[in-house]
Protein backbone atom coordinates (compact mmCIF):
# COMPACT_ATOMS: atom_id res chain seq x y z
CA UNK A 1 0.00 0.00 0.00
CA UNK A 2 1.10 3.52 -0.77
CA UNK A 3 0.48 5.70 2.29
CA UNK A 4 -1.15 9.00 1.34
CA UNK A 5 -2.26 10.77 4.54
CA UNK A 6 -3.82 9.91 7.90
CA UNK A 7 -4.69 6.22 7.57
CA UNK A 8 -5.64 6.55 3.92
CA UNK A 9 -3.83 4.33 1.41
CA UNK A 10 -3.64 3.73 -2.33
CA UNK A 11 -3.05 0.20 -3.60
CA UNK A 12 -3.19 -1.77 -6.84
CA UNK A 13 -6.41 -3.71 -7.26
CA UNK A 14 -4.67 -7.11 -7.37
CA UNK A 15 -4.15 -6.75 -3.60
CA UNK A 16 -7.87 -6.14 -2.93
CA UNK A 17 -8.78 -7.12 0.62
CA UNK A 18 -12.49 -7.08 1.41
CA UNK A 19 -11.75 -6.96 5.13
CA UNK A 20 -10.67 -3.34 4.57
CA UNK A 21 -12.92 -0.30 4.35
CA UNK A 22 -12.36 0.70 0.77
CA UNK A 23 -13.07 2.64 -2.39
CA UNK A 24 -12.58 0.57 -5.54
CA UNK A 25 -11.81 2.19 -8.90
CA UNK A 26 -11.05 -0.68 -11.23
CA UNK A 27 -12.36 -2.29 -14.41
CA UNK A 28 -12.21 -5.72 -12.82
CA UNK A 29 -13.38 -4.91 -9.28
CA UNK A 30 -15.27 -1.60 -9.51
CA UNK A 31 -18.71 -3.01 -8.73
CA UNK A 32 -20.40 -4.87 -5.83
CA UNK A 33 -19.04 -8.39 -5.64
CA UNK A 34 -20.21 -11.54 -3.92
CA UNK A 35 -18.69 -14.95 -3.23
CA UNK A 36 -15.09 -14.76 -2.08
CA UNK A 37 -15.20 -10.97 -2.54
CA UNK A 38 -18.27 -10.38 -0.39
CA UNK A 39 -17.80 -7.36 1.83
CA UNK A 40 -16.42 -7.64 5.32
CA UNK A 41 -15.17 -4.09 5.53
CA UNK A 42 -17.35 -1.34 4.07
CA UNK A 43 -17.38 -0.75 0.32
CA UNK A 44 -17.53 3.05 0.51
CA UNK A 45 -17.66 3.76 -3.23
CA UNK A 46 -16.84 2.05 -6.49
CA UNK A 47 -16.58 2.59 -10.22
CA UNK A 48 -14.70 1.14 -13.15
CA UNK A 49 -12.66 4.33 -13.60
CA UNK A 50 -11.59 7.58 -11.96
CA UNK A 51 -13.57 9.53 -14.57
CA UNK A 52 -16.72 7.79 -13.38
CA UNK A 53 -16.60 9.45 -9.97
CA UNK A 54 -14.27 12.49 -10.12
CA UNK A 55 -15.09 15.50 -12.28
CA UNK A 56 -17.80 18.04 -13.05
CA UNK A 57 -21.24 16.59 -12.38
CA UNK A 58 -19.78 13.47 -10.73
CA UNK A 59 -19.85 12.28 -7.11
CA UNK A 60 -16.70 14.30 -6.37
CA UNK A 61 -16.42 17.52 -8.40
CA UNK A 62 -12.64 17.51 -8.01
CA UNK A 63 -9.76 15.73 -6.29
CA UNK A 64 -10.00 17.93 -3.21
CA UNK A 65 -13.56 16.72 -2.64
CA UNK A 66 -12.40 13.13 -3.11
CA UNK A 67 -9.56 13.50 -0.58
CA UNK A 68 -11.86 15.20 1.92
CA UNK A 69 -14.30 12.29 1.55
CA UNK A 70 -11.53 9.76 2.23
CA UNK A 71 -10.28 11.69 5.27
CA UNK A 72 -13.79 12.12 6.68
CA UNK A 73 -14.58 8.43 6.28
CA UNK A 74 -11.33 7.46 7.97
CA UNK A 75 -12.25 9.72 10.91
CA UNK A 76 -15.82 8.41 11.05
CA UNK A 77 -14.78 4.75 10.98
CA UNK A 78 -11.63 5.28 13.08
CA UNK A 79 -9.98 2.71 10.84
CA UNK A 80 -7.83 2.61 7.70
CA UNK A 81 -9.43 3.37 4.34
CA UNK A 82 -7.81 2.03 1.16
CA UNK A 83 -8.38 3.08 -2.43
CA UNK A 84 -7.89 -0.01 -4.60
CA UNK A 85 -7.19 1.02 -8.19
CA UNK A 86 -6.32 -0.63 -11.45
CA UNK A 87 -3.15 0.50 -13.17
CA UNK A 88 -4.78 3.40 -15.03
CA UNK A 89 -6.62 4.75 -11.98
CA UNK A 90 -3.53 4.26 -9.80
CA UNK A 91 -1.47 6.52 -12.07
CA UNK A 92 -4.19 9.19 -12.18
CA UNK A 93 -4.87 9.28 -8.43
CA UNK A 94 -1.19 9.04 -7.51
CA UNK A 95 -0.10 11.75 -9.93
CA UNK A 96 -2.81 14.18 -8.84
CA UNK A 97 -2.32 13.54 -5.14
CA UNK A 98 1.43 14.11 -5.21
CA UNK A 99 1.12 17.07 -7.58
CA UNK A 100 -1.10 18.67 -4.92
CA UNK A 101 0.91 17.51 -1.90
CA UNK A 102 4.39 18.34 -3.21
CA UNK A 103 4.27 21.69 -5.06
CA UNK A 104 7.99 21.61 -5.93
CA UNK A 105 7.87 18.12 -7.43
CA UNK A 106 8.32 17.64 -11.17
CA UNK A 107 6.86 14.95 -13.41
CA UNK A 108 10.07 12.96 -12.92
CA UNK A 109 9.81 13.18 -9.11
CA UNK A 110 6.21 11.97 -9.05
CA UNK A 111 7.01 9.22 -11.53
CA UNK A 112 9.81 8.14 -9.20
CA UNK A 113 7.44 7.93 -6.21
CA UNK A 114 4.91 5.82 -8.10
CA UNK A 115 7.59 3.65 -9.70
CA UNK A 116 9.20 2.93 -6.32
CA UNK A 117 5.91 1.47 -5.13
CA UNK A 118 4.87 -0.41 -8.26
CA UNK A 119 8.29 -2.00 -8.82
CA UNK A 120 8.34 -3.15 -5.20
CA UNK A 121 4.80 -4.53 -5.47
CA UNK A 122 5.62 -6.34 -8.72
CA UNK A 123 8.65 -8.03 -7.14
CA UNK A 124 6.69 -9.02 -4.02
CA UNK A 125 3.92 -10.63 -6.03
CA UNK A 126 6.01 -12.05 -8.90
CA UNK A 127 5.83 -15.63 -7.62
CA UNK A 128 2.34 -15.41 -6.11
CA UNK A 129 -0.59 -17.21 -7.70
CA UNK A 130 -3.86 -15.81 -6.40
CA UNK A 131 -6.73 -18.22 -5.82
CA UNK A 132 -9.01 -15.86 -7.74
CA UNK A 133 -8.75 -15.73 -11.56
CA UNK A 134 -9.88 -12.09 -11.35
CA UNK A 135 -6.91 -11.17 -9.17
CA UNK A 136 -4.51 -13.04 -11.44
CA UNK A 137 -5.96 -11.16 -14.41
CA UNK A 138 -5.58 -7.84 -12.58
CA UNK A 139 -1.98 -8.65 -11.72
CA UNK A 140 -1.11 -9.36 -15.35
CA UNK A 141 -2.56 -5.99 -16.37
CA UNK A 142 -0.71 -4.21 -13.56
CA UNK A 143 2.58 -5.89 -14.45
CA UNK A 144 3.40 -3.40 -17.23
CA UNK A 145 5.71 -0.78 -15.74
CA UNK A 146 4.32 2.70 -15.24
CA UNK A 147 5.97 5.12 -17.64
CA UNK A 148 7.04 8.70 -17.13
CA UNK A 149 4.97 9.62 -20.20
CA UNK A 150 1.77 8.43 -18.48
CA UNK A 151 2.55 10.50 -15.41
CA UNK A 152 3.39 13.49 -17.60
CA UNK A 153 0.09 13.27 -19.48
CA UNK A 154 -1.88 13.29 -16.22
CA UNK A 155 0.33 15.94 -14.60
CA UNK A 156 -0.21 18.45 -17.39
CA UNK A 157 -3.97 18.02 -17.44
CA UNK A 158 -3.70 20.34 -14.46
CA UNK A 159 -6.56 18.80 -12.49
CA UNK A 160 -4.82 19.59 -9.20
CA UNK A 161 -3.33 23.01 -8.58
CA UNK A 162 -1.13 22.98 -5.46
CA UNK A 163 -2.39 26.48 -4.55
CA UNK A 164 -5.93 25.11 -4.15
CA UNK A 165 -4.66 22.44 -1.77
CA UNK A 166 -2.54 24.72 0.42
CA UNK A 167 -5.00 24.75 3.34
CA UNK A 168 -5.68 21.02 3.08
CA UNK A 169 -2.03 20.06 3.39
CA UNK A 170 -1.16 22.82 5.86
CA UNK A 171 -3.69 21.13 8.17
CA UNK A 172 -2.60 17.58 7.29
CA UNK A 173 1.18 17.91 7.71
CA UNK A 174 1.13 15.75 10.84
CA UNK A 175 -0.85 13.10 8.97
CA UNK A 176 1.36 12.71 5.91
CA UNK A 177 3.68 9.77 5.50
CA UNK A 178 6.83 10.25 7.56
CA UNK A 179 9.23 10.31 4.59
CA UNK A 180 7.75 13.64 3.43
CA UNK A 181 7.86 15.09 6.95
CA UNK A 182 11.51 13.95 7.17
CA UNK A 183 12.31 15.55 3.81
CA UNK A 184 10.65 18.83 4.82
CA UNK A 185 12.35 18.99 8.23
CA UNK A 186 15.75 18.08 6.80
CA UNK A 187 15.47 20.55 3.91
CA UNK A 188 14.13 23.70 5.57
CA UNK A 189 13.74 22.97 9.29
CA UNK A 190 9.93 23.04 9.23
CA UNK A 191 7.79 20.27 10.73
CA UNK A 192 10.40 19.47 13.44
CA UNK A 193 7.77 19.01 16.17
CA UNK A 194 5.70 16.77 13.92
CA UNK A 195 8.70 14.71 12.88
CA UNK A 196 9.87 14.38 16.48
CA UNK A 197 6.45 13.09 17.58
CA UNK A 198 6.25 10.65 14.68
CA UNK A 199 9.65 9.19 15.56
CA UNK A 200 8.64 9.05 19.21
CA UNK A 201 5.51 7.11 18.27
CA UNK A 202 7.51 4.58 16.26
CA UNK A 203 10.02 4.13 19.08
CA UNK A 204 7.26 3.60 21.65
CA UNK A 205 5.56 1.03 19.42
CA UNK A 206 8.83 -0.85 18.91
CA UNK A 207 9.53 -0.68 22.64
CA UNK A 208 6.10 -2.13 23.34
CA UNK A 209 6.43 -5.02 20.88
CA UNK A 210 10.02 -5.74 21.92
CA UNK A 211 9.11 -5.77 25.61
CA UNK A 212 6.27 -8.21 24.94
CA UNK A 213 8.72 -10.42 23.02
CA UNK A 214 11.19 -10.25 25.91
CA UNK A 215 8.50 -11.14 28.45
CA UNK A 216 7.34 -14.09 26.35
CA UNK A 217 10.93 -15.33 26.00
CA UNK A 218 11.43 -15.16 29.77
CA UNK A 219 8.27 -17.19 30.40
CA UNK A 220 9.14 -19.73 27.69
CA UNK A 221 12.62 -20.32 29.12
CA UNK A 222 11.97 -19.74 32.81
CA UNK A 223 12.78 -23.31 33.75
CA UNK A 224 16.19 -23.18 32.05
CA UNK A 225 19.30 -22.70 34.15
CA UNK A 226 20.52 -19.91 31.87
CA UNK A 227 17.40 -17.77 32.37
CA UNK A 228 17.37 -18.35 36.12
CA UNK A 229 21.01 -17.37 36.28
CA UNK A 230 20.63 -14.19 34.19
CA UNK A 231 17.58 -13.07 36.21
CA UNK A 232 19.03 -14.16 39.56
CA UNK A 233 16.22 -16.64 40.28
CA UNK A 234 16.60 -19.67 42.50
CA UNK A 235 15.01 -22.98 41.56
CA UNK A 236 11.36 -23.01 42.64
CA UNK A 237 7.86 -23.58 41.12
CA UNK A 238 7.20 -21.46 38.03
CA UNK A 239 4.32 -19.50 39.58
CA UNK A 240 6.54 -18.50 42.45
CA UNK A 241 9.21 -17.33 40.03
CA UNK A 242 6.62 -15.24 38.14
CA UNK A 243 5.53 -13.74 41.45
CA UNK A 244 9.13 -12.77 42.21
CA UNK A 245 9.50 -11.17 38.76
CA UNK A 246 6.30 -9.17 39.34
CA UNK A 247 7.79 -7.75 42.53
CA UNK A 248 11.47 -7.35 41.63
CA UNK A 249 12.55 -3.80 40.88
CA UNK A 250 14.23 -4.70 37.59
CA UNK A 251 11.30 -6.69 36.14
CA UNK A 252 8.22 -5.27 37.89
CA UNK A 253 7.15 -3.09 34.95
CA UNK A 254 7.75 -5.85 32.41
CA UNK A 255 5.26 -8.12 34.21
CA UNK A 256 2.69 -5.43 35.04
CA UNK A 257 -0.47 -6.01 32.98
CA UNK A 258 -1.67 -2.50 33.79
CA UNK A 259 1.34 -1.22 31.86
CA UNK A 260 1.11 -3.85 29.11
CA UNK A 261 -2.61 -4.15 28.31
CA UNK A 262 -3.80 -7.66 27.60
CA UNK A 263 -5.56 -6.57 24.38
CA UNK A 264 -2.13 -5.91 22.82
CA UNK A 265 -3.10 -2.30 22.29
CA UNK A 266 -0.26 0.07 21.49
CA UNK A 267 -2.63 2.99 22.12
CA UNK A 268 -2.95 2.17 25.82
CA UNK A 269 0.75 1.42 26.04
CA UNK A 270 1.64 4.75 24.42
CA UNK A 271 -0.35 6.59 27.10
CA UNK A 272 1.20 4.48 29.88
CA UNK A 273 4.72 4.97 28.53
CA UNK A 274 4.35 8.75 28.53
CA UNK A 275 3.40 8.70 32.23
CA UNK A 276 6.26 6.57 33.53
CA UNK A 277 9.35 8.10 35.11
CA UNK A 278 12.76 8.06 33.43
CA UNK A 279 14.13 5.74 36.11
CA UNK A 280 11.34 3.17 35.55
CA UNK A 281 11.86 3.20 31.80
CA UNK A 282 15.63 2.86 32.33
CA UNK A 283 15.07 -0.28 34.44
CA UNK A 284 12.70 -1.74 31.87
CA UNK A 285 15.15 -0.95 29.07
CA UNK A 286 18.03 -2.58 30.93
CA UNK A 287 16.02 -5.76 31.47
CA UNK A 288 14.83 -6.02 27.87
CA UNK A 289 18.35 -5.46 26.54
CA UNK A 290 19.61 -8.15 28.90
CA UNK A 291 17.02 -10.60 27.53
CA UNK A 292 17.93 -9.91 23.90
CA UNK A 293 21.67 -9.85 24.51
CA UNK A 294 22.24 -12.48 27.21
CA UNK A 295 19.30 -14.85 26.68
CA UNK A 296 18.59 -14.56 22.95
CA UNK A 297 22.25 -14.02 22.09
CA UNK A 298 21.84 -10.92 19.91
CA UNK A 299 24.76 -8.49 19.60
CA UNK A 300 24.09 -5.06 21.10
CA UNK A 301 23.76 -3.45 17.66
CA UNK A 302 20.74 -5.67 16.99
CA UNK A 303 18.89 -4.72 20.15
CA UNK A 304 15.41 -3.47 19.13
CA UNK A 305 15.28 0.22 18.27
CA UNK A 306 12.73 0.92 20.98
CA UNK A 307 15.42 0.17 23.57
CA UNK A 308 18.36 2.05 22.21
CA UNK A 309 20.42 3.71 24.95
CA UNK A 310 18.64 6.93 25.90
CA UNK A 311 15.05 5.68 25.51
CA UNK A 312 14.41 6.65 29.12
CA UNK A 313 14.58 10.32 28.08
CA UNK A 314 11.62 10.03 25.70
CA UNK A 315 9.43 12.15 27.98
CA UNK A 316 12.14 14.75 28.57
CA UNK A 317 12.05 17.27 25.66
CA UNK A 318 15.61 18.52 26.15
CA UNK A 319 17.10 15.03 26.26
CA UNK A 320 14.77 13.54 23.67
CA UNK A 321 16.07 15.72 20.82
CA UNK A 322 19.54 14.19 21.29
CA UNK A 323 18.15 10.67 21.45
CA UNK A 324 15.98 11.32 18.37
CA UNK A 325 19.04 12.34 16.37
CA UNK A 326 20.75 9.04 17.26
CA UNK A 327 17.62 7.13 16.25
CA UNK A 328 17.70 8.81 12.84
CA UNK A 329 20.76 6.74 11.96
CA UNK A 330 18.65 3.59 12.13
CA UNK A 331 15.50 4.94 10.51
CA UNK A 332 15.79 2.50 7.57
CA UNK A 333 15.06 -0.27 10.09
CA UNK A 334 11.84 1.49 11.03
CA UNK A 335 10.97 1.83 7.36
CA UNK A 336 11.39 -1.89 6.68
CA UNK A 337 9.15 -2.90 9.57
CA UNK A 338 6.44 -0.26 9.07
CA UNK A 339 5.72 -0.76 5.37
CA UNK A 340 2.01 -0.10 5.91
CA UNK A 341 2.82 3.36 7.28
CA UNK A 342 5.96 4.23 5.36
CA UNK A 343 6.70 4.13 1.65
CA UNK A 344 9.91 2.27 2.41
CA UNK A 345 11.88 2.58 -0.84
CA UNK A 346 11.27 6.32 -1.07
CA UNK A 347 11.97 6.68 2.66
CA UNK A 348 15.43 5.17 2.27
CA UNK A 349 16.12 7.39 -0.75
CA UNK A 350 15.18 10.47 1.30
CA UNK A 351 17.16 9.30 4.31
CA UNK A 352 20.27 8.94 2.13
CA UNK A 353 19.69 12.36 0.55
CA UNK A 354 19.39 13.87 4.03
CA UNK A 355 22.94 12.75 4.77
CA UNK A 356 24.58 13.09 1.36
CA UNK A 357 22.83 15.67 -0.84
CA UNK A 358 20.22 17.83 0.85
CA UNK A 359 19.17 19.53 -2.41
CA UNK A 360 17.63 16.22 -3.54
CA UNK A 361 15.04 16.69 -0.79
CA UNK A 362 13.57 19.85 -2.33
CA UNK A 363 10.92 18.10 -4.50
CA UNK A 364 9.51 16.27 -1.47
CA UNK A 365 8.78 19.32 0.70
CA UNK A 366 5.14 19.30 1.81
CA UNK A 367 2.62 21.84 0.48
CA UNK A 368 2.25 24.57 3.11
CA UNK A 369 5.88 24.20 4.24
CA UNK A 370 7.72 25.67 1.27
Amino acid sequence: MLHLFKRVYLALDETLDTAQHRVVLSQDFGHPMGGEFASVGQLLDYNESVEGVIGAGKTYPDYLSFLNFLGSKQDELNAPVTVYADRDSFVKIGTNFFRAALPLATVKDIYQILAFYTVRQSLLSSNVTFSSPVQNHARLKNKAAITEAEVSAEFFKGQTNPVDFYSFFAEKRADLSIEFVLATYSYNGQCEDIFSEQIKGFCIKHAYLSALEAREHIVDTLTSEKTKSVLNLSDRPILEMIGILQQAESTRLLFDDRFFPRDVSTVSFDANWRRVSESEIAKLSKTVIKVFRDLKGLPLNEVPIGFFPGIEHINNPAQWSQYRDRVMDVLPFIASSESHKINATLFNYINDARKNNRELLRPFVINGCT
